[in-house]
């Protein structure tokens, strides 16, 4: 169930005993500052809080904590000053995946152990553009700050955003309709990621009874808006029976993606148009290999080479008690970094992206 919080006012969220929850706001950013969305959160450490939706310098993300397990930061989605996004988090003890998802697409997960949200919180009651006690204020837009008890789908955040981004893109209201039922009938659409072949599979069944120009236009997209259609096949087999269909993307591994979304856009005799819903694959891709060398480093200097990864990852630099110390910009998979004036000692570099989250220890004498 959603908890509404009013503005100007205060509610409690007793959430300890909760197994499971999304966080959800739009916000349009009108600066890069390390600012709170909304949370539940008393400071700014990485464990002063239960659940919290943030924006550092250059991400979007999350810091949560279970009655077992805290994550202290993770921002996979990079984004721009100016610009609404949907931005939402979800944990679910069932499967103990923490996700990210900004405009209706999983943009990241981690793994967050746990049975429950924190059980000894220090405050009850969240906060929206802010925290309880430190001034990390919000600059900029922001609307409609929801928590539900519930980890929602992919598929429920994605019609959130649809619903409010383009209305009337997404859905119509005409006058009534008095002409026949659809001809086909559409009873079920799958997708899923070979990694054998390298290609997605298709399969639907559907039963029809009108044969004039009816047909299935098979649609693929990268970011579940913008659809291109890939081929059409027409209706077959038998009046009133049921069909099975099947349609191989062979090439959807060629433009470096790492997921990719399908519909089926049906169209019928009258060229009347309905759509399926929209199926997500996740492609397998190279694994994301990270090397950090010489290490041990005597002279603050360090080669980063990274592969198996279509996005040049952030880094951060982090201090055995779990401060970050350095956000350190990359702008090339191979490259040089300086880190001068450190301490000799043992510190923990964080990558992360869309594609990927990965931590390297390293030793400074």
């Amino acid at each position: 169930a959603a908890i509404a919080l009013a503005a100007q006012s205060s509610a409690a969220v007793s959430d300890a005993a909760w197994t499971a929850v999304t966080v959800q706001a739009w916000i349009n950013a009108d600066d890069t500052g390390d600012d709170r969305i909304f949370g539940k959160s008393w400071g700014t450490g990485s464990s002063d809080q239960t659940w919290l939706l943030r924006k550092n310098s250059t991400n979007i993300g999350t810091r949560m904590r279970t009655n077992t397990t805290n994550n202290g930061g993770f921002d996979p989605f990079a984004y721009g000053t100016g610009t609404w996004y949907h931005a939402a988090i979800t944990w679910d003890a069932s499967d103990s995946q923490l996700r990210v998802y900004v405009n209706g697409v999983q943009r990241g997960n981690t793994t967050l152990n746990g049975a429950t949200m924190y059980t000894a919180p220090l405050v009850n009651e969240p906060t929206i553009g802010n925290t309880a006690t430190i001034n990390r204020g919000f600059d900029g837009q922001l609307q409609e700050a929801r928590i539900s008890d519930i980890a929602r789908s992919v598929d429920w955040l994605l019609t959130e955003f649809n619903n409010q981004d383009d209305p009337s893109s997404f859905y119509s209201v005409g006058v009534e309709d008095c002409s026949p039922v659809l001809a086909i009938s559409l009873l079920e659409f799958n997708a899923s990621y070979n990694k054998e072949t390298k290609a997605t599979d298709l399969t639907w069944q559907a039963s029809y009874d009108d044969l004039d120009d009816d047909g299935f236009e098979i649609q693929r997209s990268w970011d579940a808006q913008e659809f291109q259609t890939l081929d059409f096949i027409p209706v077959e087999g038998e009046f009133d029976e049921i069909n099975t269909y099947k349609f191989i993307d062979r090439n959807v591994t060629n433009f470096g993606q790492t997921q990719a979304f399908y519909r089926l856009r049906i169209i019928e005799a009258g060229n009347r148009i309905s759509y399926s819903e929209i199926k997500r694959v996740v492609l397998a891709q190279e694994q994301a290999r990270i090397t950090v060398f010489p290490n041990p480093s005597t002279d603050r200097f360090f080669k980063v080479n990274i592969t198996g990864t279509s996005v040049v990852p952030a880094m951060e630099m982090i201090q055995s008690d779990g401060k970050v110390l350095l956000q350190i910009p990359l702008k090339s998979f191979n490259e040089t970094i300086n880190i001068p004036g450190i301490a000799p000692g043992i510190y923990i570099l964080r990558f992360y992206s869309s594609e990927l989250i990965t931590h390297k220890r390293i030793i400074v004498f």
